[in-house]
């Protein structure tokens, strides 16, 4: 948790692969990553100039908050029921797992992707 908290904004390429290459790692616990990471993933397109701004900076704030504020992860019962709900746009698709723990439903694993 400490490493998030001191996390700083990146300051050129390779620091916000850095830096996606770890949001990527857990975003399976990140709801709507795909909308969170938007303004930093446009900076990796080709051609695209490297100015982190305040759309970046919001979206960096966003992440960090995120994953400070994440649910406490529960062991799952293979023998309860599942539900997964998905969503789908013109831009994204998105899924939620959500495991029975006999005290309500609470999401384990989240994935989006842009289209």
């Amino acid at each position: 948790m400490r490493a998030i908290q001191e996390w700083k904004p990146s300051t050129n390429l390779r620091e916000l692969q850095s830096f996606l290459g770890f949001i990527n790692y857990v975003c399976r616990l990140i709801p709507n990553m795909v909308g969170l990471t938007g303004a930093l993933t446009d900076l990796l397109h080709k051609g695209v100039d490297y100015q982190w701004g305040v759309k970046q900076q919001a979206a960096f704030d966003r992440l960090r908050n995120v994953l400070l504020s994440s649910t406490v992860l529960r062991i799952v019962d293979p023998e309860r029921s599942f539900e997964v709900v998905t969503d789908a746009s013109d831009i994204a698709i998105r899924a939620v797992l959500l495991p029975d723990f006999g005290d309500g439903i609470q999401p384990i694993a989240y994935k989006s992707r842009k289209l």
